[in-house]
């Protein structure tokens, strides 16, 4: 049967290609919606794109707007026995410290002190003045 066409049989006319024809001419409107709807998907990612940025943006301002936002400089430290922080009026650097002992306890003994190596002892305040204490002896009692 793909051999057989009745085409033009009596007329003569090449109905194949006018059927051809209008089918295009028909099929133009659907065309035409299908390269709007895919004009108006490529417009809603666009839009989806720039609520994103705007969204991040809305975050961005939110954490400018609170009082922390002007404090530029942070402290941080390795090690988990130190602890550091950057006061409000801090500025940019780096300090290196190393620690290469911590510190420990001590207690010395000394042998026992029957009486004081002098008959005056003298005392510094915290605004570096001294007071002089005189004894009448060495002895431990009168100091």
């Amino acid at each position: 049967m793909a051999g057989l066409a009745v085409d033009g049989l009596v007329s003569g006319m090449d109905t194949t290609a006018l059927i051809n024809s209008l089918m295009q001419l028909e099929a133009i409107p659907q065309t035409l919606l299908k390269k709007k709807a895919s004009t108006t998907q490529i417009m809603i990612t666009a839009l989806q794109g720039l609520n994103t940025k705007v969204a991040a943006l809305a975050t961005l301002a939110t954490a400018a707007a609170k009082p922390q936002a002007l404090e530029l400089y942070s402290a941080s430290s390795t090690s988990a026995k130190v602890s550091v922080t950057a006061g409000p009026g801090a500025g940019a650097g780096q300090i290196d410290v190393t620690v290469g002992k911590l510190a420990q306890a001590q207690v010395t003994v000394t042998g026992p002190v029957t009486q004081w190596p002098s008959t005056s002892l003298t005392i510094t305040k915290a605004d570096l003045t001294e007071v002089v204490i005189t004894a009448k002896s060495t002895s431990l009692n009168d100091m």
